[in-house]
């Protein structure tokens, strides 16, 4: 294998850590977390004989540092990911192997459309602003891929949704109207 992508995460209802059940806490670690350290160690050992190949962990929410009420348990995860991610690839510098991070920004997946279900005036805010910001599956994944294909440092971090992104979009919004929550009826969620 030439690349190996940790793309599998999990998360949970937005609400405090503390009223999270034990079984989720260990589901949202374990995939996370675990999955993570296990999946880079298995692809680093058959590409380190070779002396070449890309590893790249999918970071998200809260690898930045970022923090908001009821996804402390999530982000907390996304952090670790991140920090595994760059001391790993410290640590395999002279391997030939190159240990990255990617970092796609808000995209339009089953994920995101359940964080922003339902009909509160919470979940209506969380569309319009991901109706804003956030990007379907194939714009992000061709300009993922073509990054990772063309890396050449030893640790790369790929990174969609910039600031100056961030910034195009936010003046795109006045103009363009989109909405990634309709149902195939054009009525929303």
């Amino acid at each position: 294998m030439d690349i190996w992508i940790n793309n599998a995460g999990v998360s949970h209802e937005t609400r405090p850590a503390w009223e999270i059940d034990a079984e989720t806490v260990e589901r949202v670690l374990h995939c996370n977390i675990d999955g993570v350290v296990h999946g880079t160690l298995i692809a680093f050992s058959g590409m380190r004989r070779r002396k070449s190949g890309k590893i790249f962990n999918m970071e998200g929410f809260g690898s930045d540092g970022f923090m908001l009420e009821g996804m402390t348990l999530y982000g907390t995860t996304k952090r670790a990911l991140t920090y595994f991610t760059r001391s790993f690839s410290r640590e395999a510098r002279s391997s030939g192997v190159q240990v990255g991070t990617l970092s796609p920004g808000m995209v339009v997946t089953d994920l995101l459309r359940t964080t922003a279900g339902g009909d509160s005036p919470e979940s209506l805010k969380k569309r319009r602003f991901f109706n804003v910001m956030a990007d379907d599956i194939d714009t992000v994944s061709a300009f993922l891929a073509v990054r990772m294909l063309a890396a050449r440092e030893p640790s790369p971090e790929i990174r969609w949704l910039t600031k100056q992104r961030m910034l195009g979009k936010l003046l795109l919004a006045l103009f363009r109207k989109r909405d990634f929550f309709a149902t195939p009826d054009g009525r929303g969620s």
